[in-house]
């Protein structure tokens, strides 16, 4: 009888101390490779930390792949438990809470090296013609300078564009830069070039729409807990090396 009882004073307290472990979230993303990707599964950066960090706390991650606006309209509403990976801005701290940052985002103009191009201040940029990516938060940066960009709906066509010198730089997140050219002819690797200067320095967060309340904020301490995890046992090294370029 007594071993009956320590067993099943056992499985109760195994219950109550792993209940994560049976749990599975749900987060809404859309396509950014190499930070996430539906189609290539060497491009999906922020998808494997964020992954090996829930799981360091215990729980299984299944991701809905849909358009990014409607990805942060679901977490908003708690339709979803997370979006990854997004910036930090005041418009959207009313309605999500944020993790700590799991990977740095640098932000540089891309340009041609045949063509002289240096800039200190934001003012430096009126001489220039610079593209811009329709929906990213360069555009607003730089019209609020007074510089005047041609926009296109794309990263690749602005590549493109700078290459055959319709405009003489972008703004690019520079892990973006690197993987779109590696699948474009040798010429455009061989002819463009970062300007050392960043336009943009910062890093990306996991986000929880704050709907959810406490379980939602939990969800985010737990995060930030197997962040931690991986960070201490290597295998965030090990990603981010990984995606090195």
């Amino acid at each position: 009888m007594k071993r009956w009882v320590q067993y099943f004073i056992f499985l109760y307290i195994g219950a109550l101390s792993t209940p994560l472990h049976a749990l599975t979230i749900t987060a809404a993303i859309g396509d950014y490779p190499p930070y996430t990707s539906e189609s290539d599964i060497n491009a999906r950066l922020a998808e494997e930390i964020v992954i090996a960090a829930f799981e360091a706390s215990g729980y299984q991650l299944k991701i809905h792949r849909t358009p990014w606006k409607r990805a942060l309209e679901k977490a908003r509403a708690g339709v979803v438990d997370i979006t990854f990976p997004w910036l930090k801005t005041p418009a959207k701290a009313a309605d999500f809470w944020y993790s700590d940052t799991f990977v740095d985002v640098q932000e540089a103009l891309i340009h041609r090296k045949d063509n002289p191009f240096s800039w200190t201040i934001a003012q430096d940029l009126k001489k220039y013609r610079l593209g811009g990516t329709l929906g990213y938060s360069h555009i607003k940066r730089l019209k609020s300078h007074g510089v005047t960009i041609e926009t296109a709906p794309s990263d690749i066509l602005n590549i493109h564009k700078v290459f055959y010198r319709r405009v003489d730089a972008f703004p690019i997140d520079k892990k973006v830069g690197h993987y779109l050219l590696a699948g474009l002819p040798k010429a455009y690797e061989e002819q463009l070039t970062y300007n050392p200067h960043l336009f943009f320095d910062g890093a990306f967060y996991v986000v929880s729409g704050k709907v959810g309340g406490e379980q939602s904020k939990m969800l985010i301490m737990h995060f930030n807990q197997g962040l931690k995890a991986i960070q201490d046992n290597g295998s965030l090294e090990r990603i981010l090396k990984k995606y090195s370029p």
